[in-house]
């Protein structure tokens, strides 16, 4: 068993069975649920919950195309919209 799936189990996302030599693993959470919580741990861990940290790297290292700004200001207009109507 490697770390990362130790951590898996441990973290609650999968359970295993060992049966015999072979051991068989059982996602226990969504693929949804799962990339909200990596995402949410890497952007704390790693950026300190900045938006602004990750983007400056996305663009420091030329990983943000034009397409991919222009989709970034839509999402945040949305998003100010959303905030703006509650």
């Amino acid at each position: 068993m490697t770390r990362g799936t130790l951590y898996l189990i441990e973290k609650g996302f999968l359970r295993t069975e060992k049966t015999g030599k072979e051991r068989q693993y059982y996602s226990l959470v969504s693929q949804s649920d799962y990339l909200k919580f990596e995402t949410e741990n890497f952007f704390g861990s790693v950026h300190n919950n900045s938006l602004s940290s990750l983007v400056t790297n996305l663009y420091e290292t030329d990983k943000l195309s034009s397409q991919d700004i222009d989709e970034l200001i839509r999402f945040l207009e949305e998003v100010k919209d959303r905030n703006n109507d509650k």
